[in-house]
């Protein structure tokens, strides 16, 4: 699977499961081991409708992996806070760890 293909997914996965689902992550650790070649478990899909209809395929998989690490939330409001780029930069370095 190319790189922006597996980004995008990814990305769709994570979206919808904080933002729409208004969940929240409760095992890092888990969440990172699963998240190790998951690449080779996504098909990649071809140009037109199939294509579409493999990415929606892609993102459920995808959530359905990942999804055990994550809890319901009752405060999503900091997603929607003003971030100041220390706030983000700290997130960042706490996420490498």
């Amino acid at each position: 699977m190319h790189f922006h293909q597996l980004f995008a997914t990814l990305l769709m996965a994570f979206h919808e499961l904080i933002v729409k689902d208004g969940k929240s992550i409760s095992d890092y650790t888990g969440l990172k081991n699963t998240m190790n070649n998951i690449g080779e478990r996504i098909e990649t899909g071809k140009k037109g409708k199939l294509r579409l209809k493999k990415e929606e395929k892609n993102i459920n998989q995808v959530k359905g992996l990942i999804g055990t690490y994550f809890i319901s939330s009752k405060n999503n409001n900091n997603i929607y806070q003003n971030h100041t780029s220390s706030d983000v930069d700290s997130d960042i370095s706490r996420a490498k760890n």
